[in-house]
């Protein structure tokens, strides 16, 4: 999962939007992508901000824009987000991980007149885990 920090009005954004499209693209099946529009970038028109993005923010603590959370692992440094230049490198370390304990099924479903997402998550465990 990249959770990429981003906004309508940023001017680097889309260089972001091309890496993380092709981690995806890379990885069928494997990468889910999720753009939080947060900060002064994403005030639009349109205004696609949500009340998690602060949270999230405030969570990844992103130093600039575009920036990005891989499965919310700190690979460099001490913050969970990082710039687009580390995306593919952080991808890889996951991505090479064979032996996950869990997974995860997801199904969503979109409201457009309320702007409500529902999502329902199944785990299903394939290995012991604490």
């Amino acid at each position: 999962m990249l959770e990429e920090f981003t906004g309508v009005n940023c001017g680097c954004c889309p260089a972001g939007h091309t890496v993380a499209k092709g981690i995806h693209d890379a990885n069928p099946g494997r990468v889910v992508l999720i753009s939080i529009h947060v900060g002064s970038y994403a005030s639009g028109p349109p205004d696609f901000r949500t009340q998690w993005g602060d949270a999230l923010k405030s969570l990844g603590s992103p130093s600039g824009y575009p920036n990005g959370m891989v499965t919310r692992e700190i690979y460099t440094g001490t913050k969970l987000s990082m710039g687009r230049g580390s995306w593919a490198a952080a991808a890889d370390v996951i991505l090479n991980d064979v032996n996950s304990p869990v997974n995860i099924g997801l199904k969503s479903s979109w409201n457009s007149s309320s702007r409500e997402l529902t999502v329902d998550a199944k785990l299903y465990y394939t290995a012991d885990t604490t």
